[in-house]
């Protein structure tokens, strides 16, 4: 019996110390200089032998001749899945000399679904588009971990604030991706604070400012 109960015990500390662990809030502001770019992805780097779970469910639509997401994150090994909600067909491609990725996946009717197996490597920013409607761009992001947020920008608007919840402590370094800039990295521990300039070719261009609290 009292085996039992020590084994209770160790159980609910394991427990606790993994809910304990997973605690970490990231907190923080990215403020354009100037006009504000496209759209960027904040995400928790990841670490020798830290194995993210799949992220599933990336989708995206097409309506009114736009996608409805200007970057749809995936992870390596899942899929993303496009949808059509158009009266008029379109045809989904990447042919990204930055990236190296390609594919297309032929012409999608009103209705139509069609969905890309996620092959290449993570942090990769892959533009695609819509070869009958040369207007239409978007990316896939695919994130190295399931802790990340999506920031859609505004010509008008300056600053954007982002928050990613329940981080664990080993991982310490967020990264800030934004097509055509270079990649933004800050190391933060519990408790910290920083901030960090965002370049574009150089350039200053933005100012993100991070904080890690319990």
């Amino acid at each position: 019996m009292k085996k039992i109960k020590m084994g209770c015990f160790i159980g609910l500390v394991v427990t606790l110390f993994s809910t304990l662990s997973y605690a970490d809030t990231i907190t923080g502001e990215l403020t354009f200089m100037k006009k504000a770019s496209f759209a960027g992805v904040v995400y928790m780097e990841a670490i020798e032998g830290y194995e993210a779970p799949l992220i599933v469910g990336a989708s995206v639509d097409q309506l009114d001749k736009k996608f409805t997401k200007k970057i749809v994150v995936g992870g390596k090994g899942g899929a993303v899945s496009f949808r059509n909600s158009d009266a008029i067909d379109h045809n989904i491609y990447s042919n990204d000399s930055l990236s190296g990725v390609k594919f297309d996946v032929g012409l999608m009717v009103p209705a139509g679904k069609k969905v890309i197996d996620v092959t290449w490597e993570e942090k990769l920013l892959v533009r695609y588009g819509c070869k009958i409607h040369p207007k239409m761009k978007s990316y896939i992001f695919t994130s190295p971990t399931s802790f990340y947020q999506v920031l859609e920008f505004e010509k008008k608007v300056k600053s954007y604030t982002f928050v990613l919840e329940n981080v664990p402590d080993e991982l310490t370094e967020v990264s800030l991706m934004i097509p055509k800039y270079d990649v933004a990295t800050l190391k933060l521990a519990e408790g910290e604070s920083k901030e960090i300039i965002v370049l574009r070719k150089g350039k200053k261009k933005a100012i993100l400012t991070v904080s890690r609290v319990k």
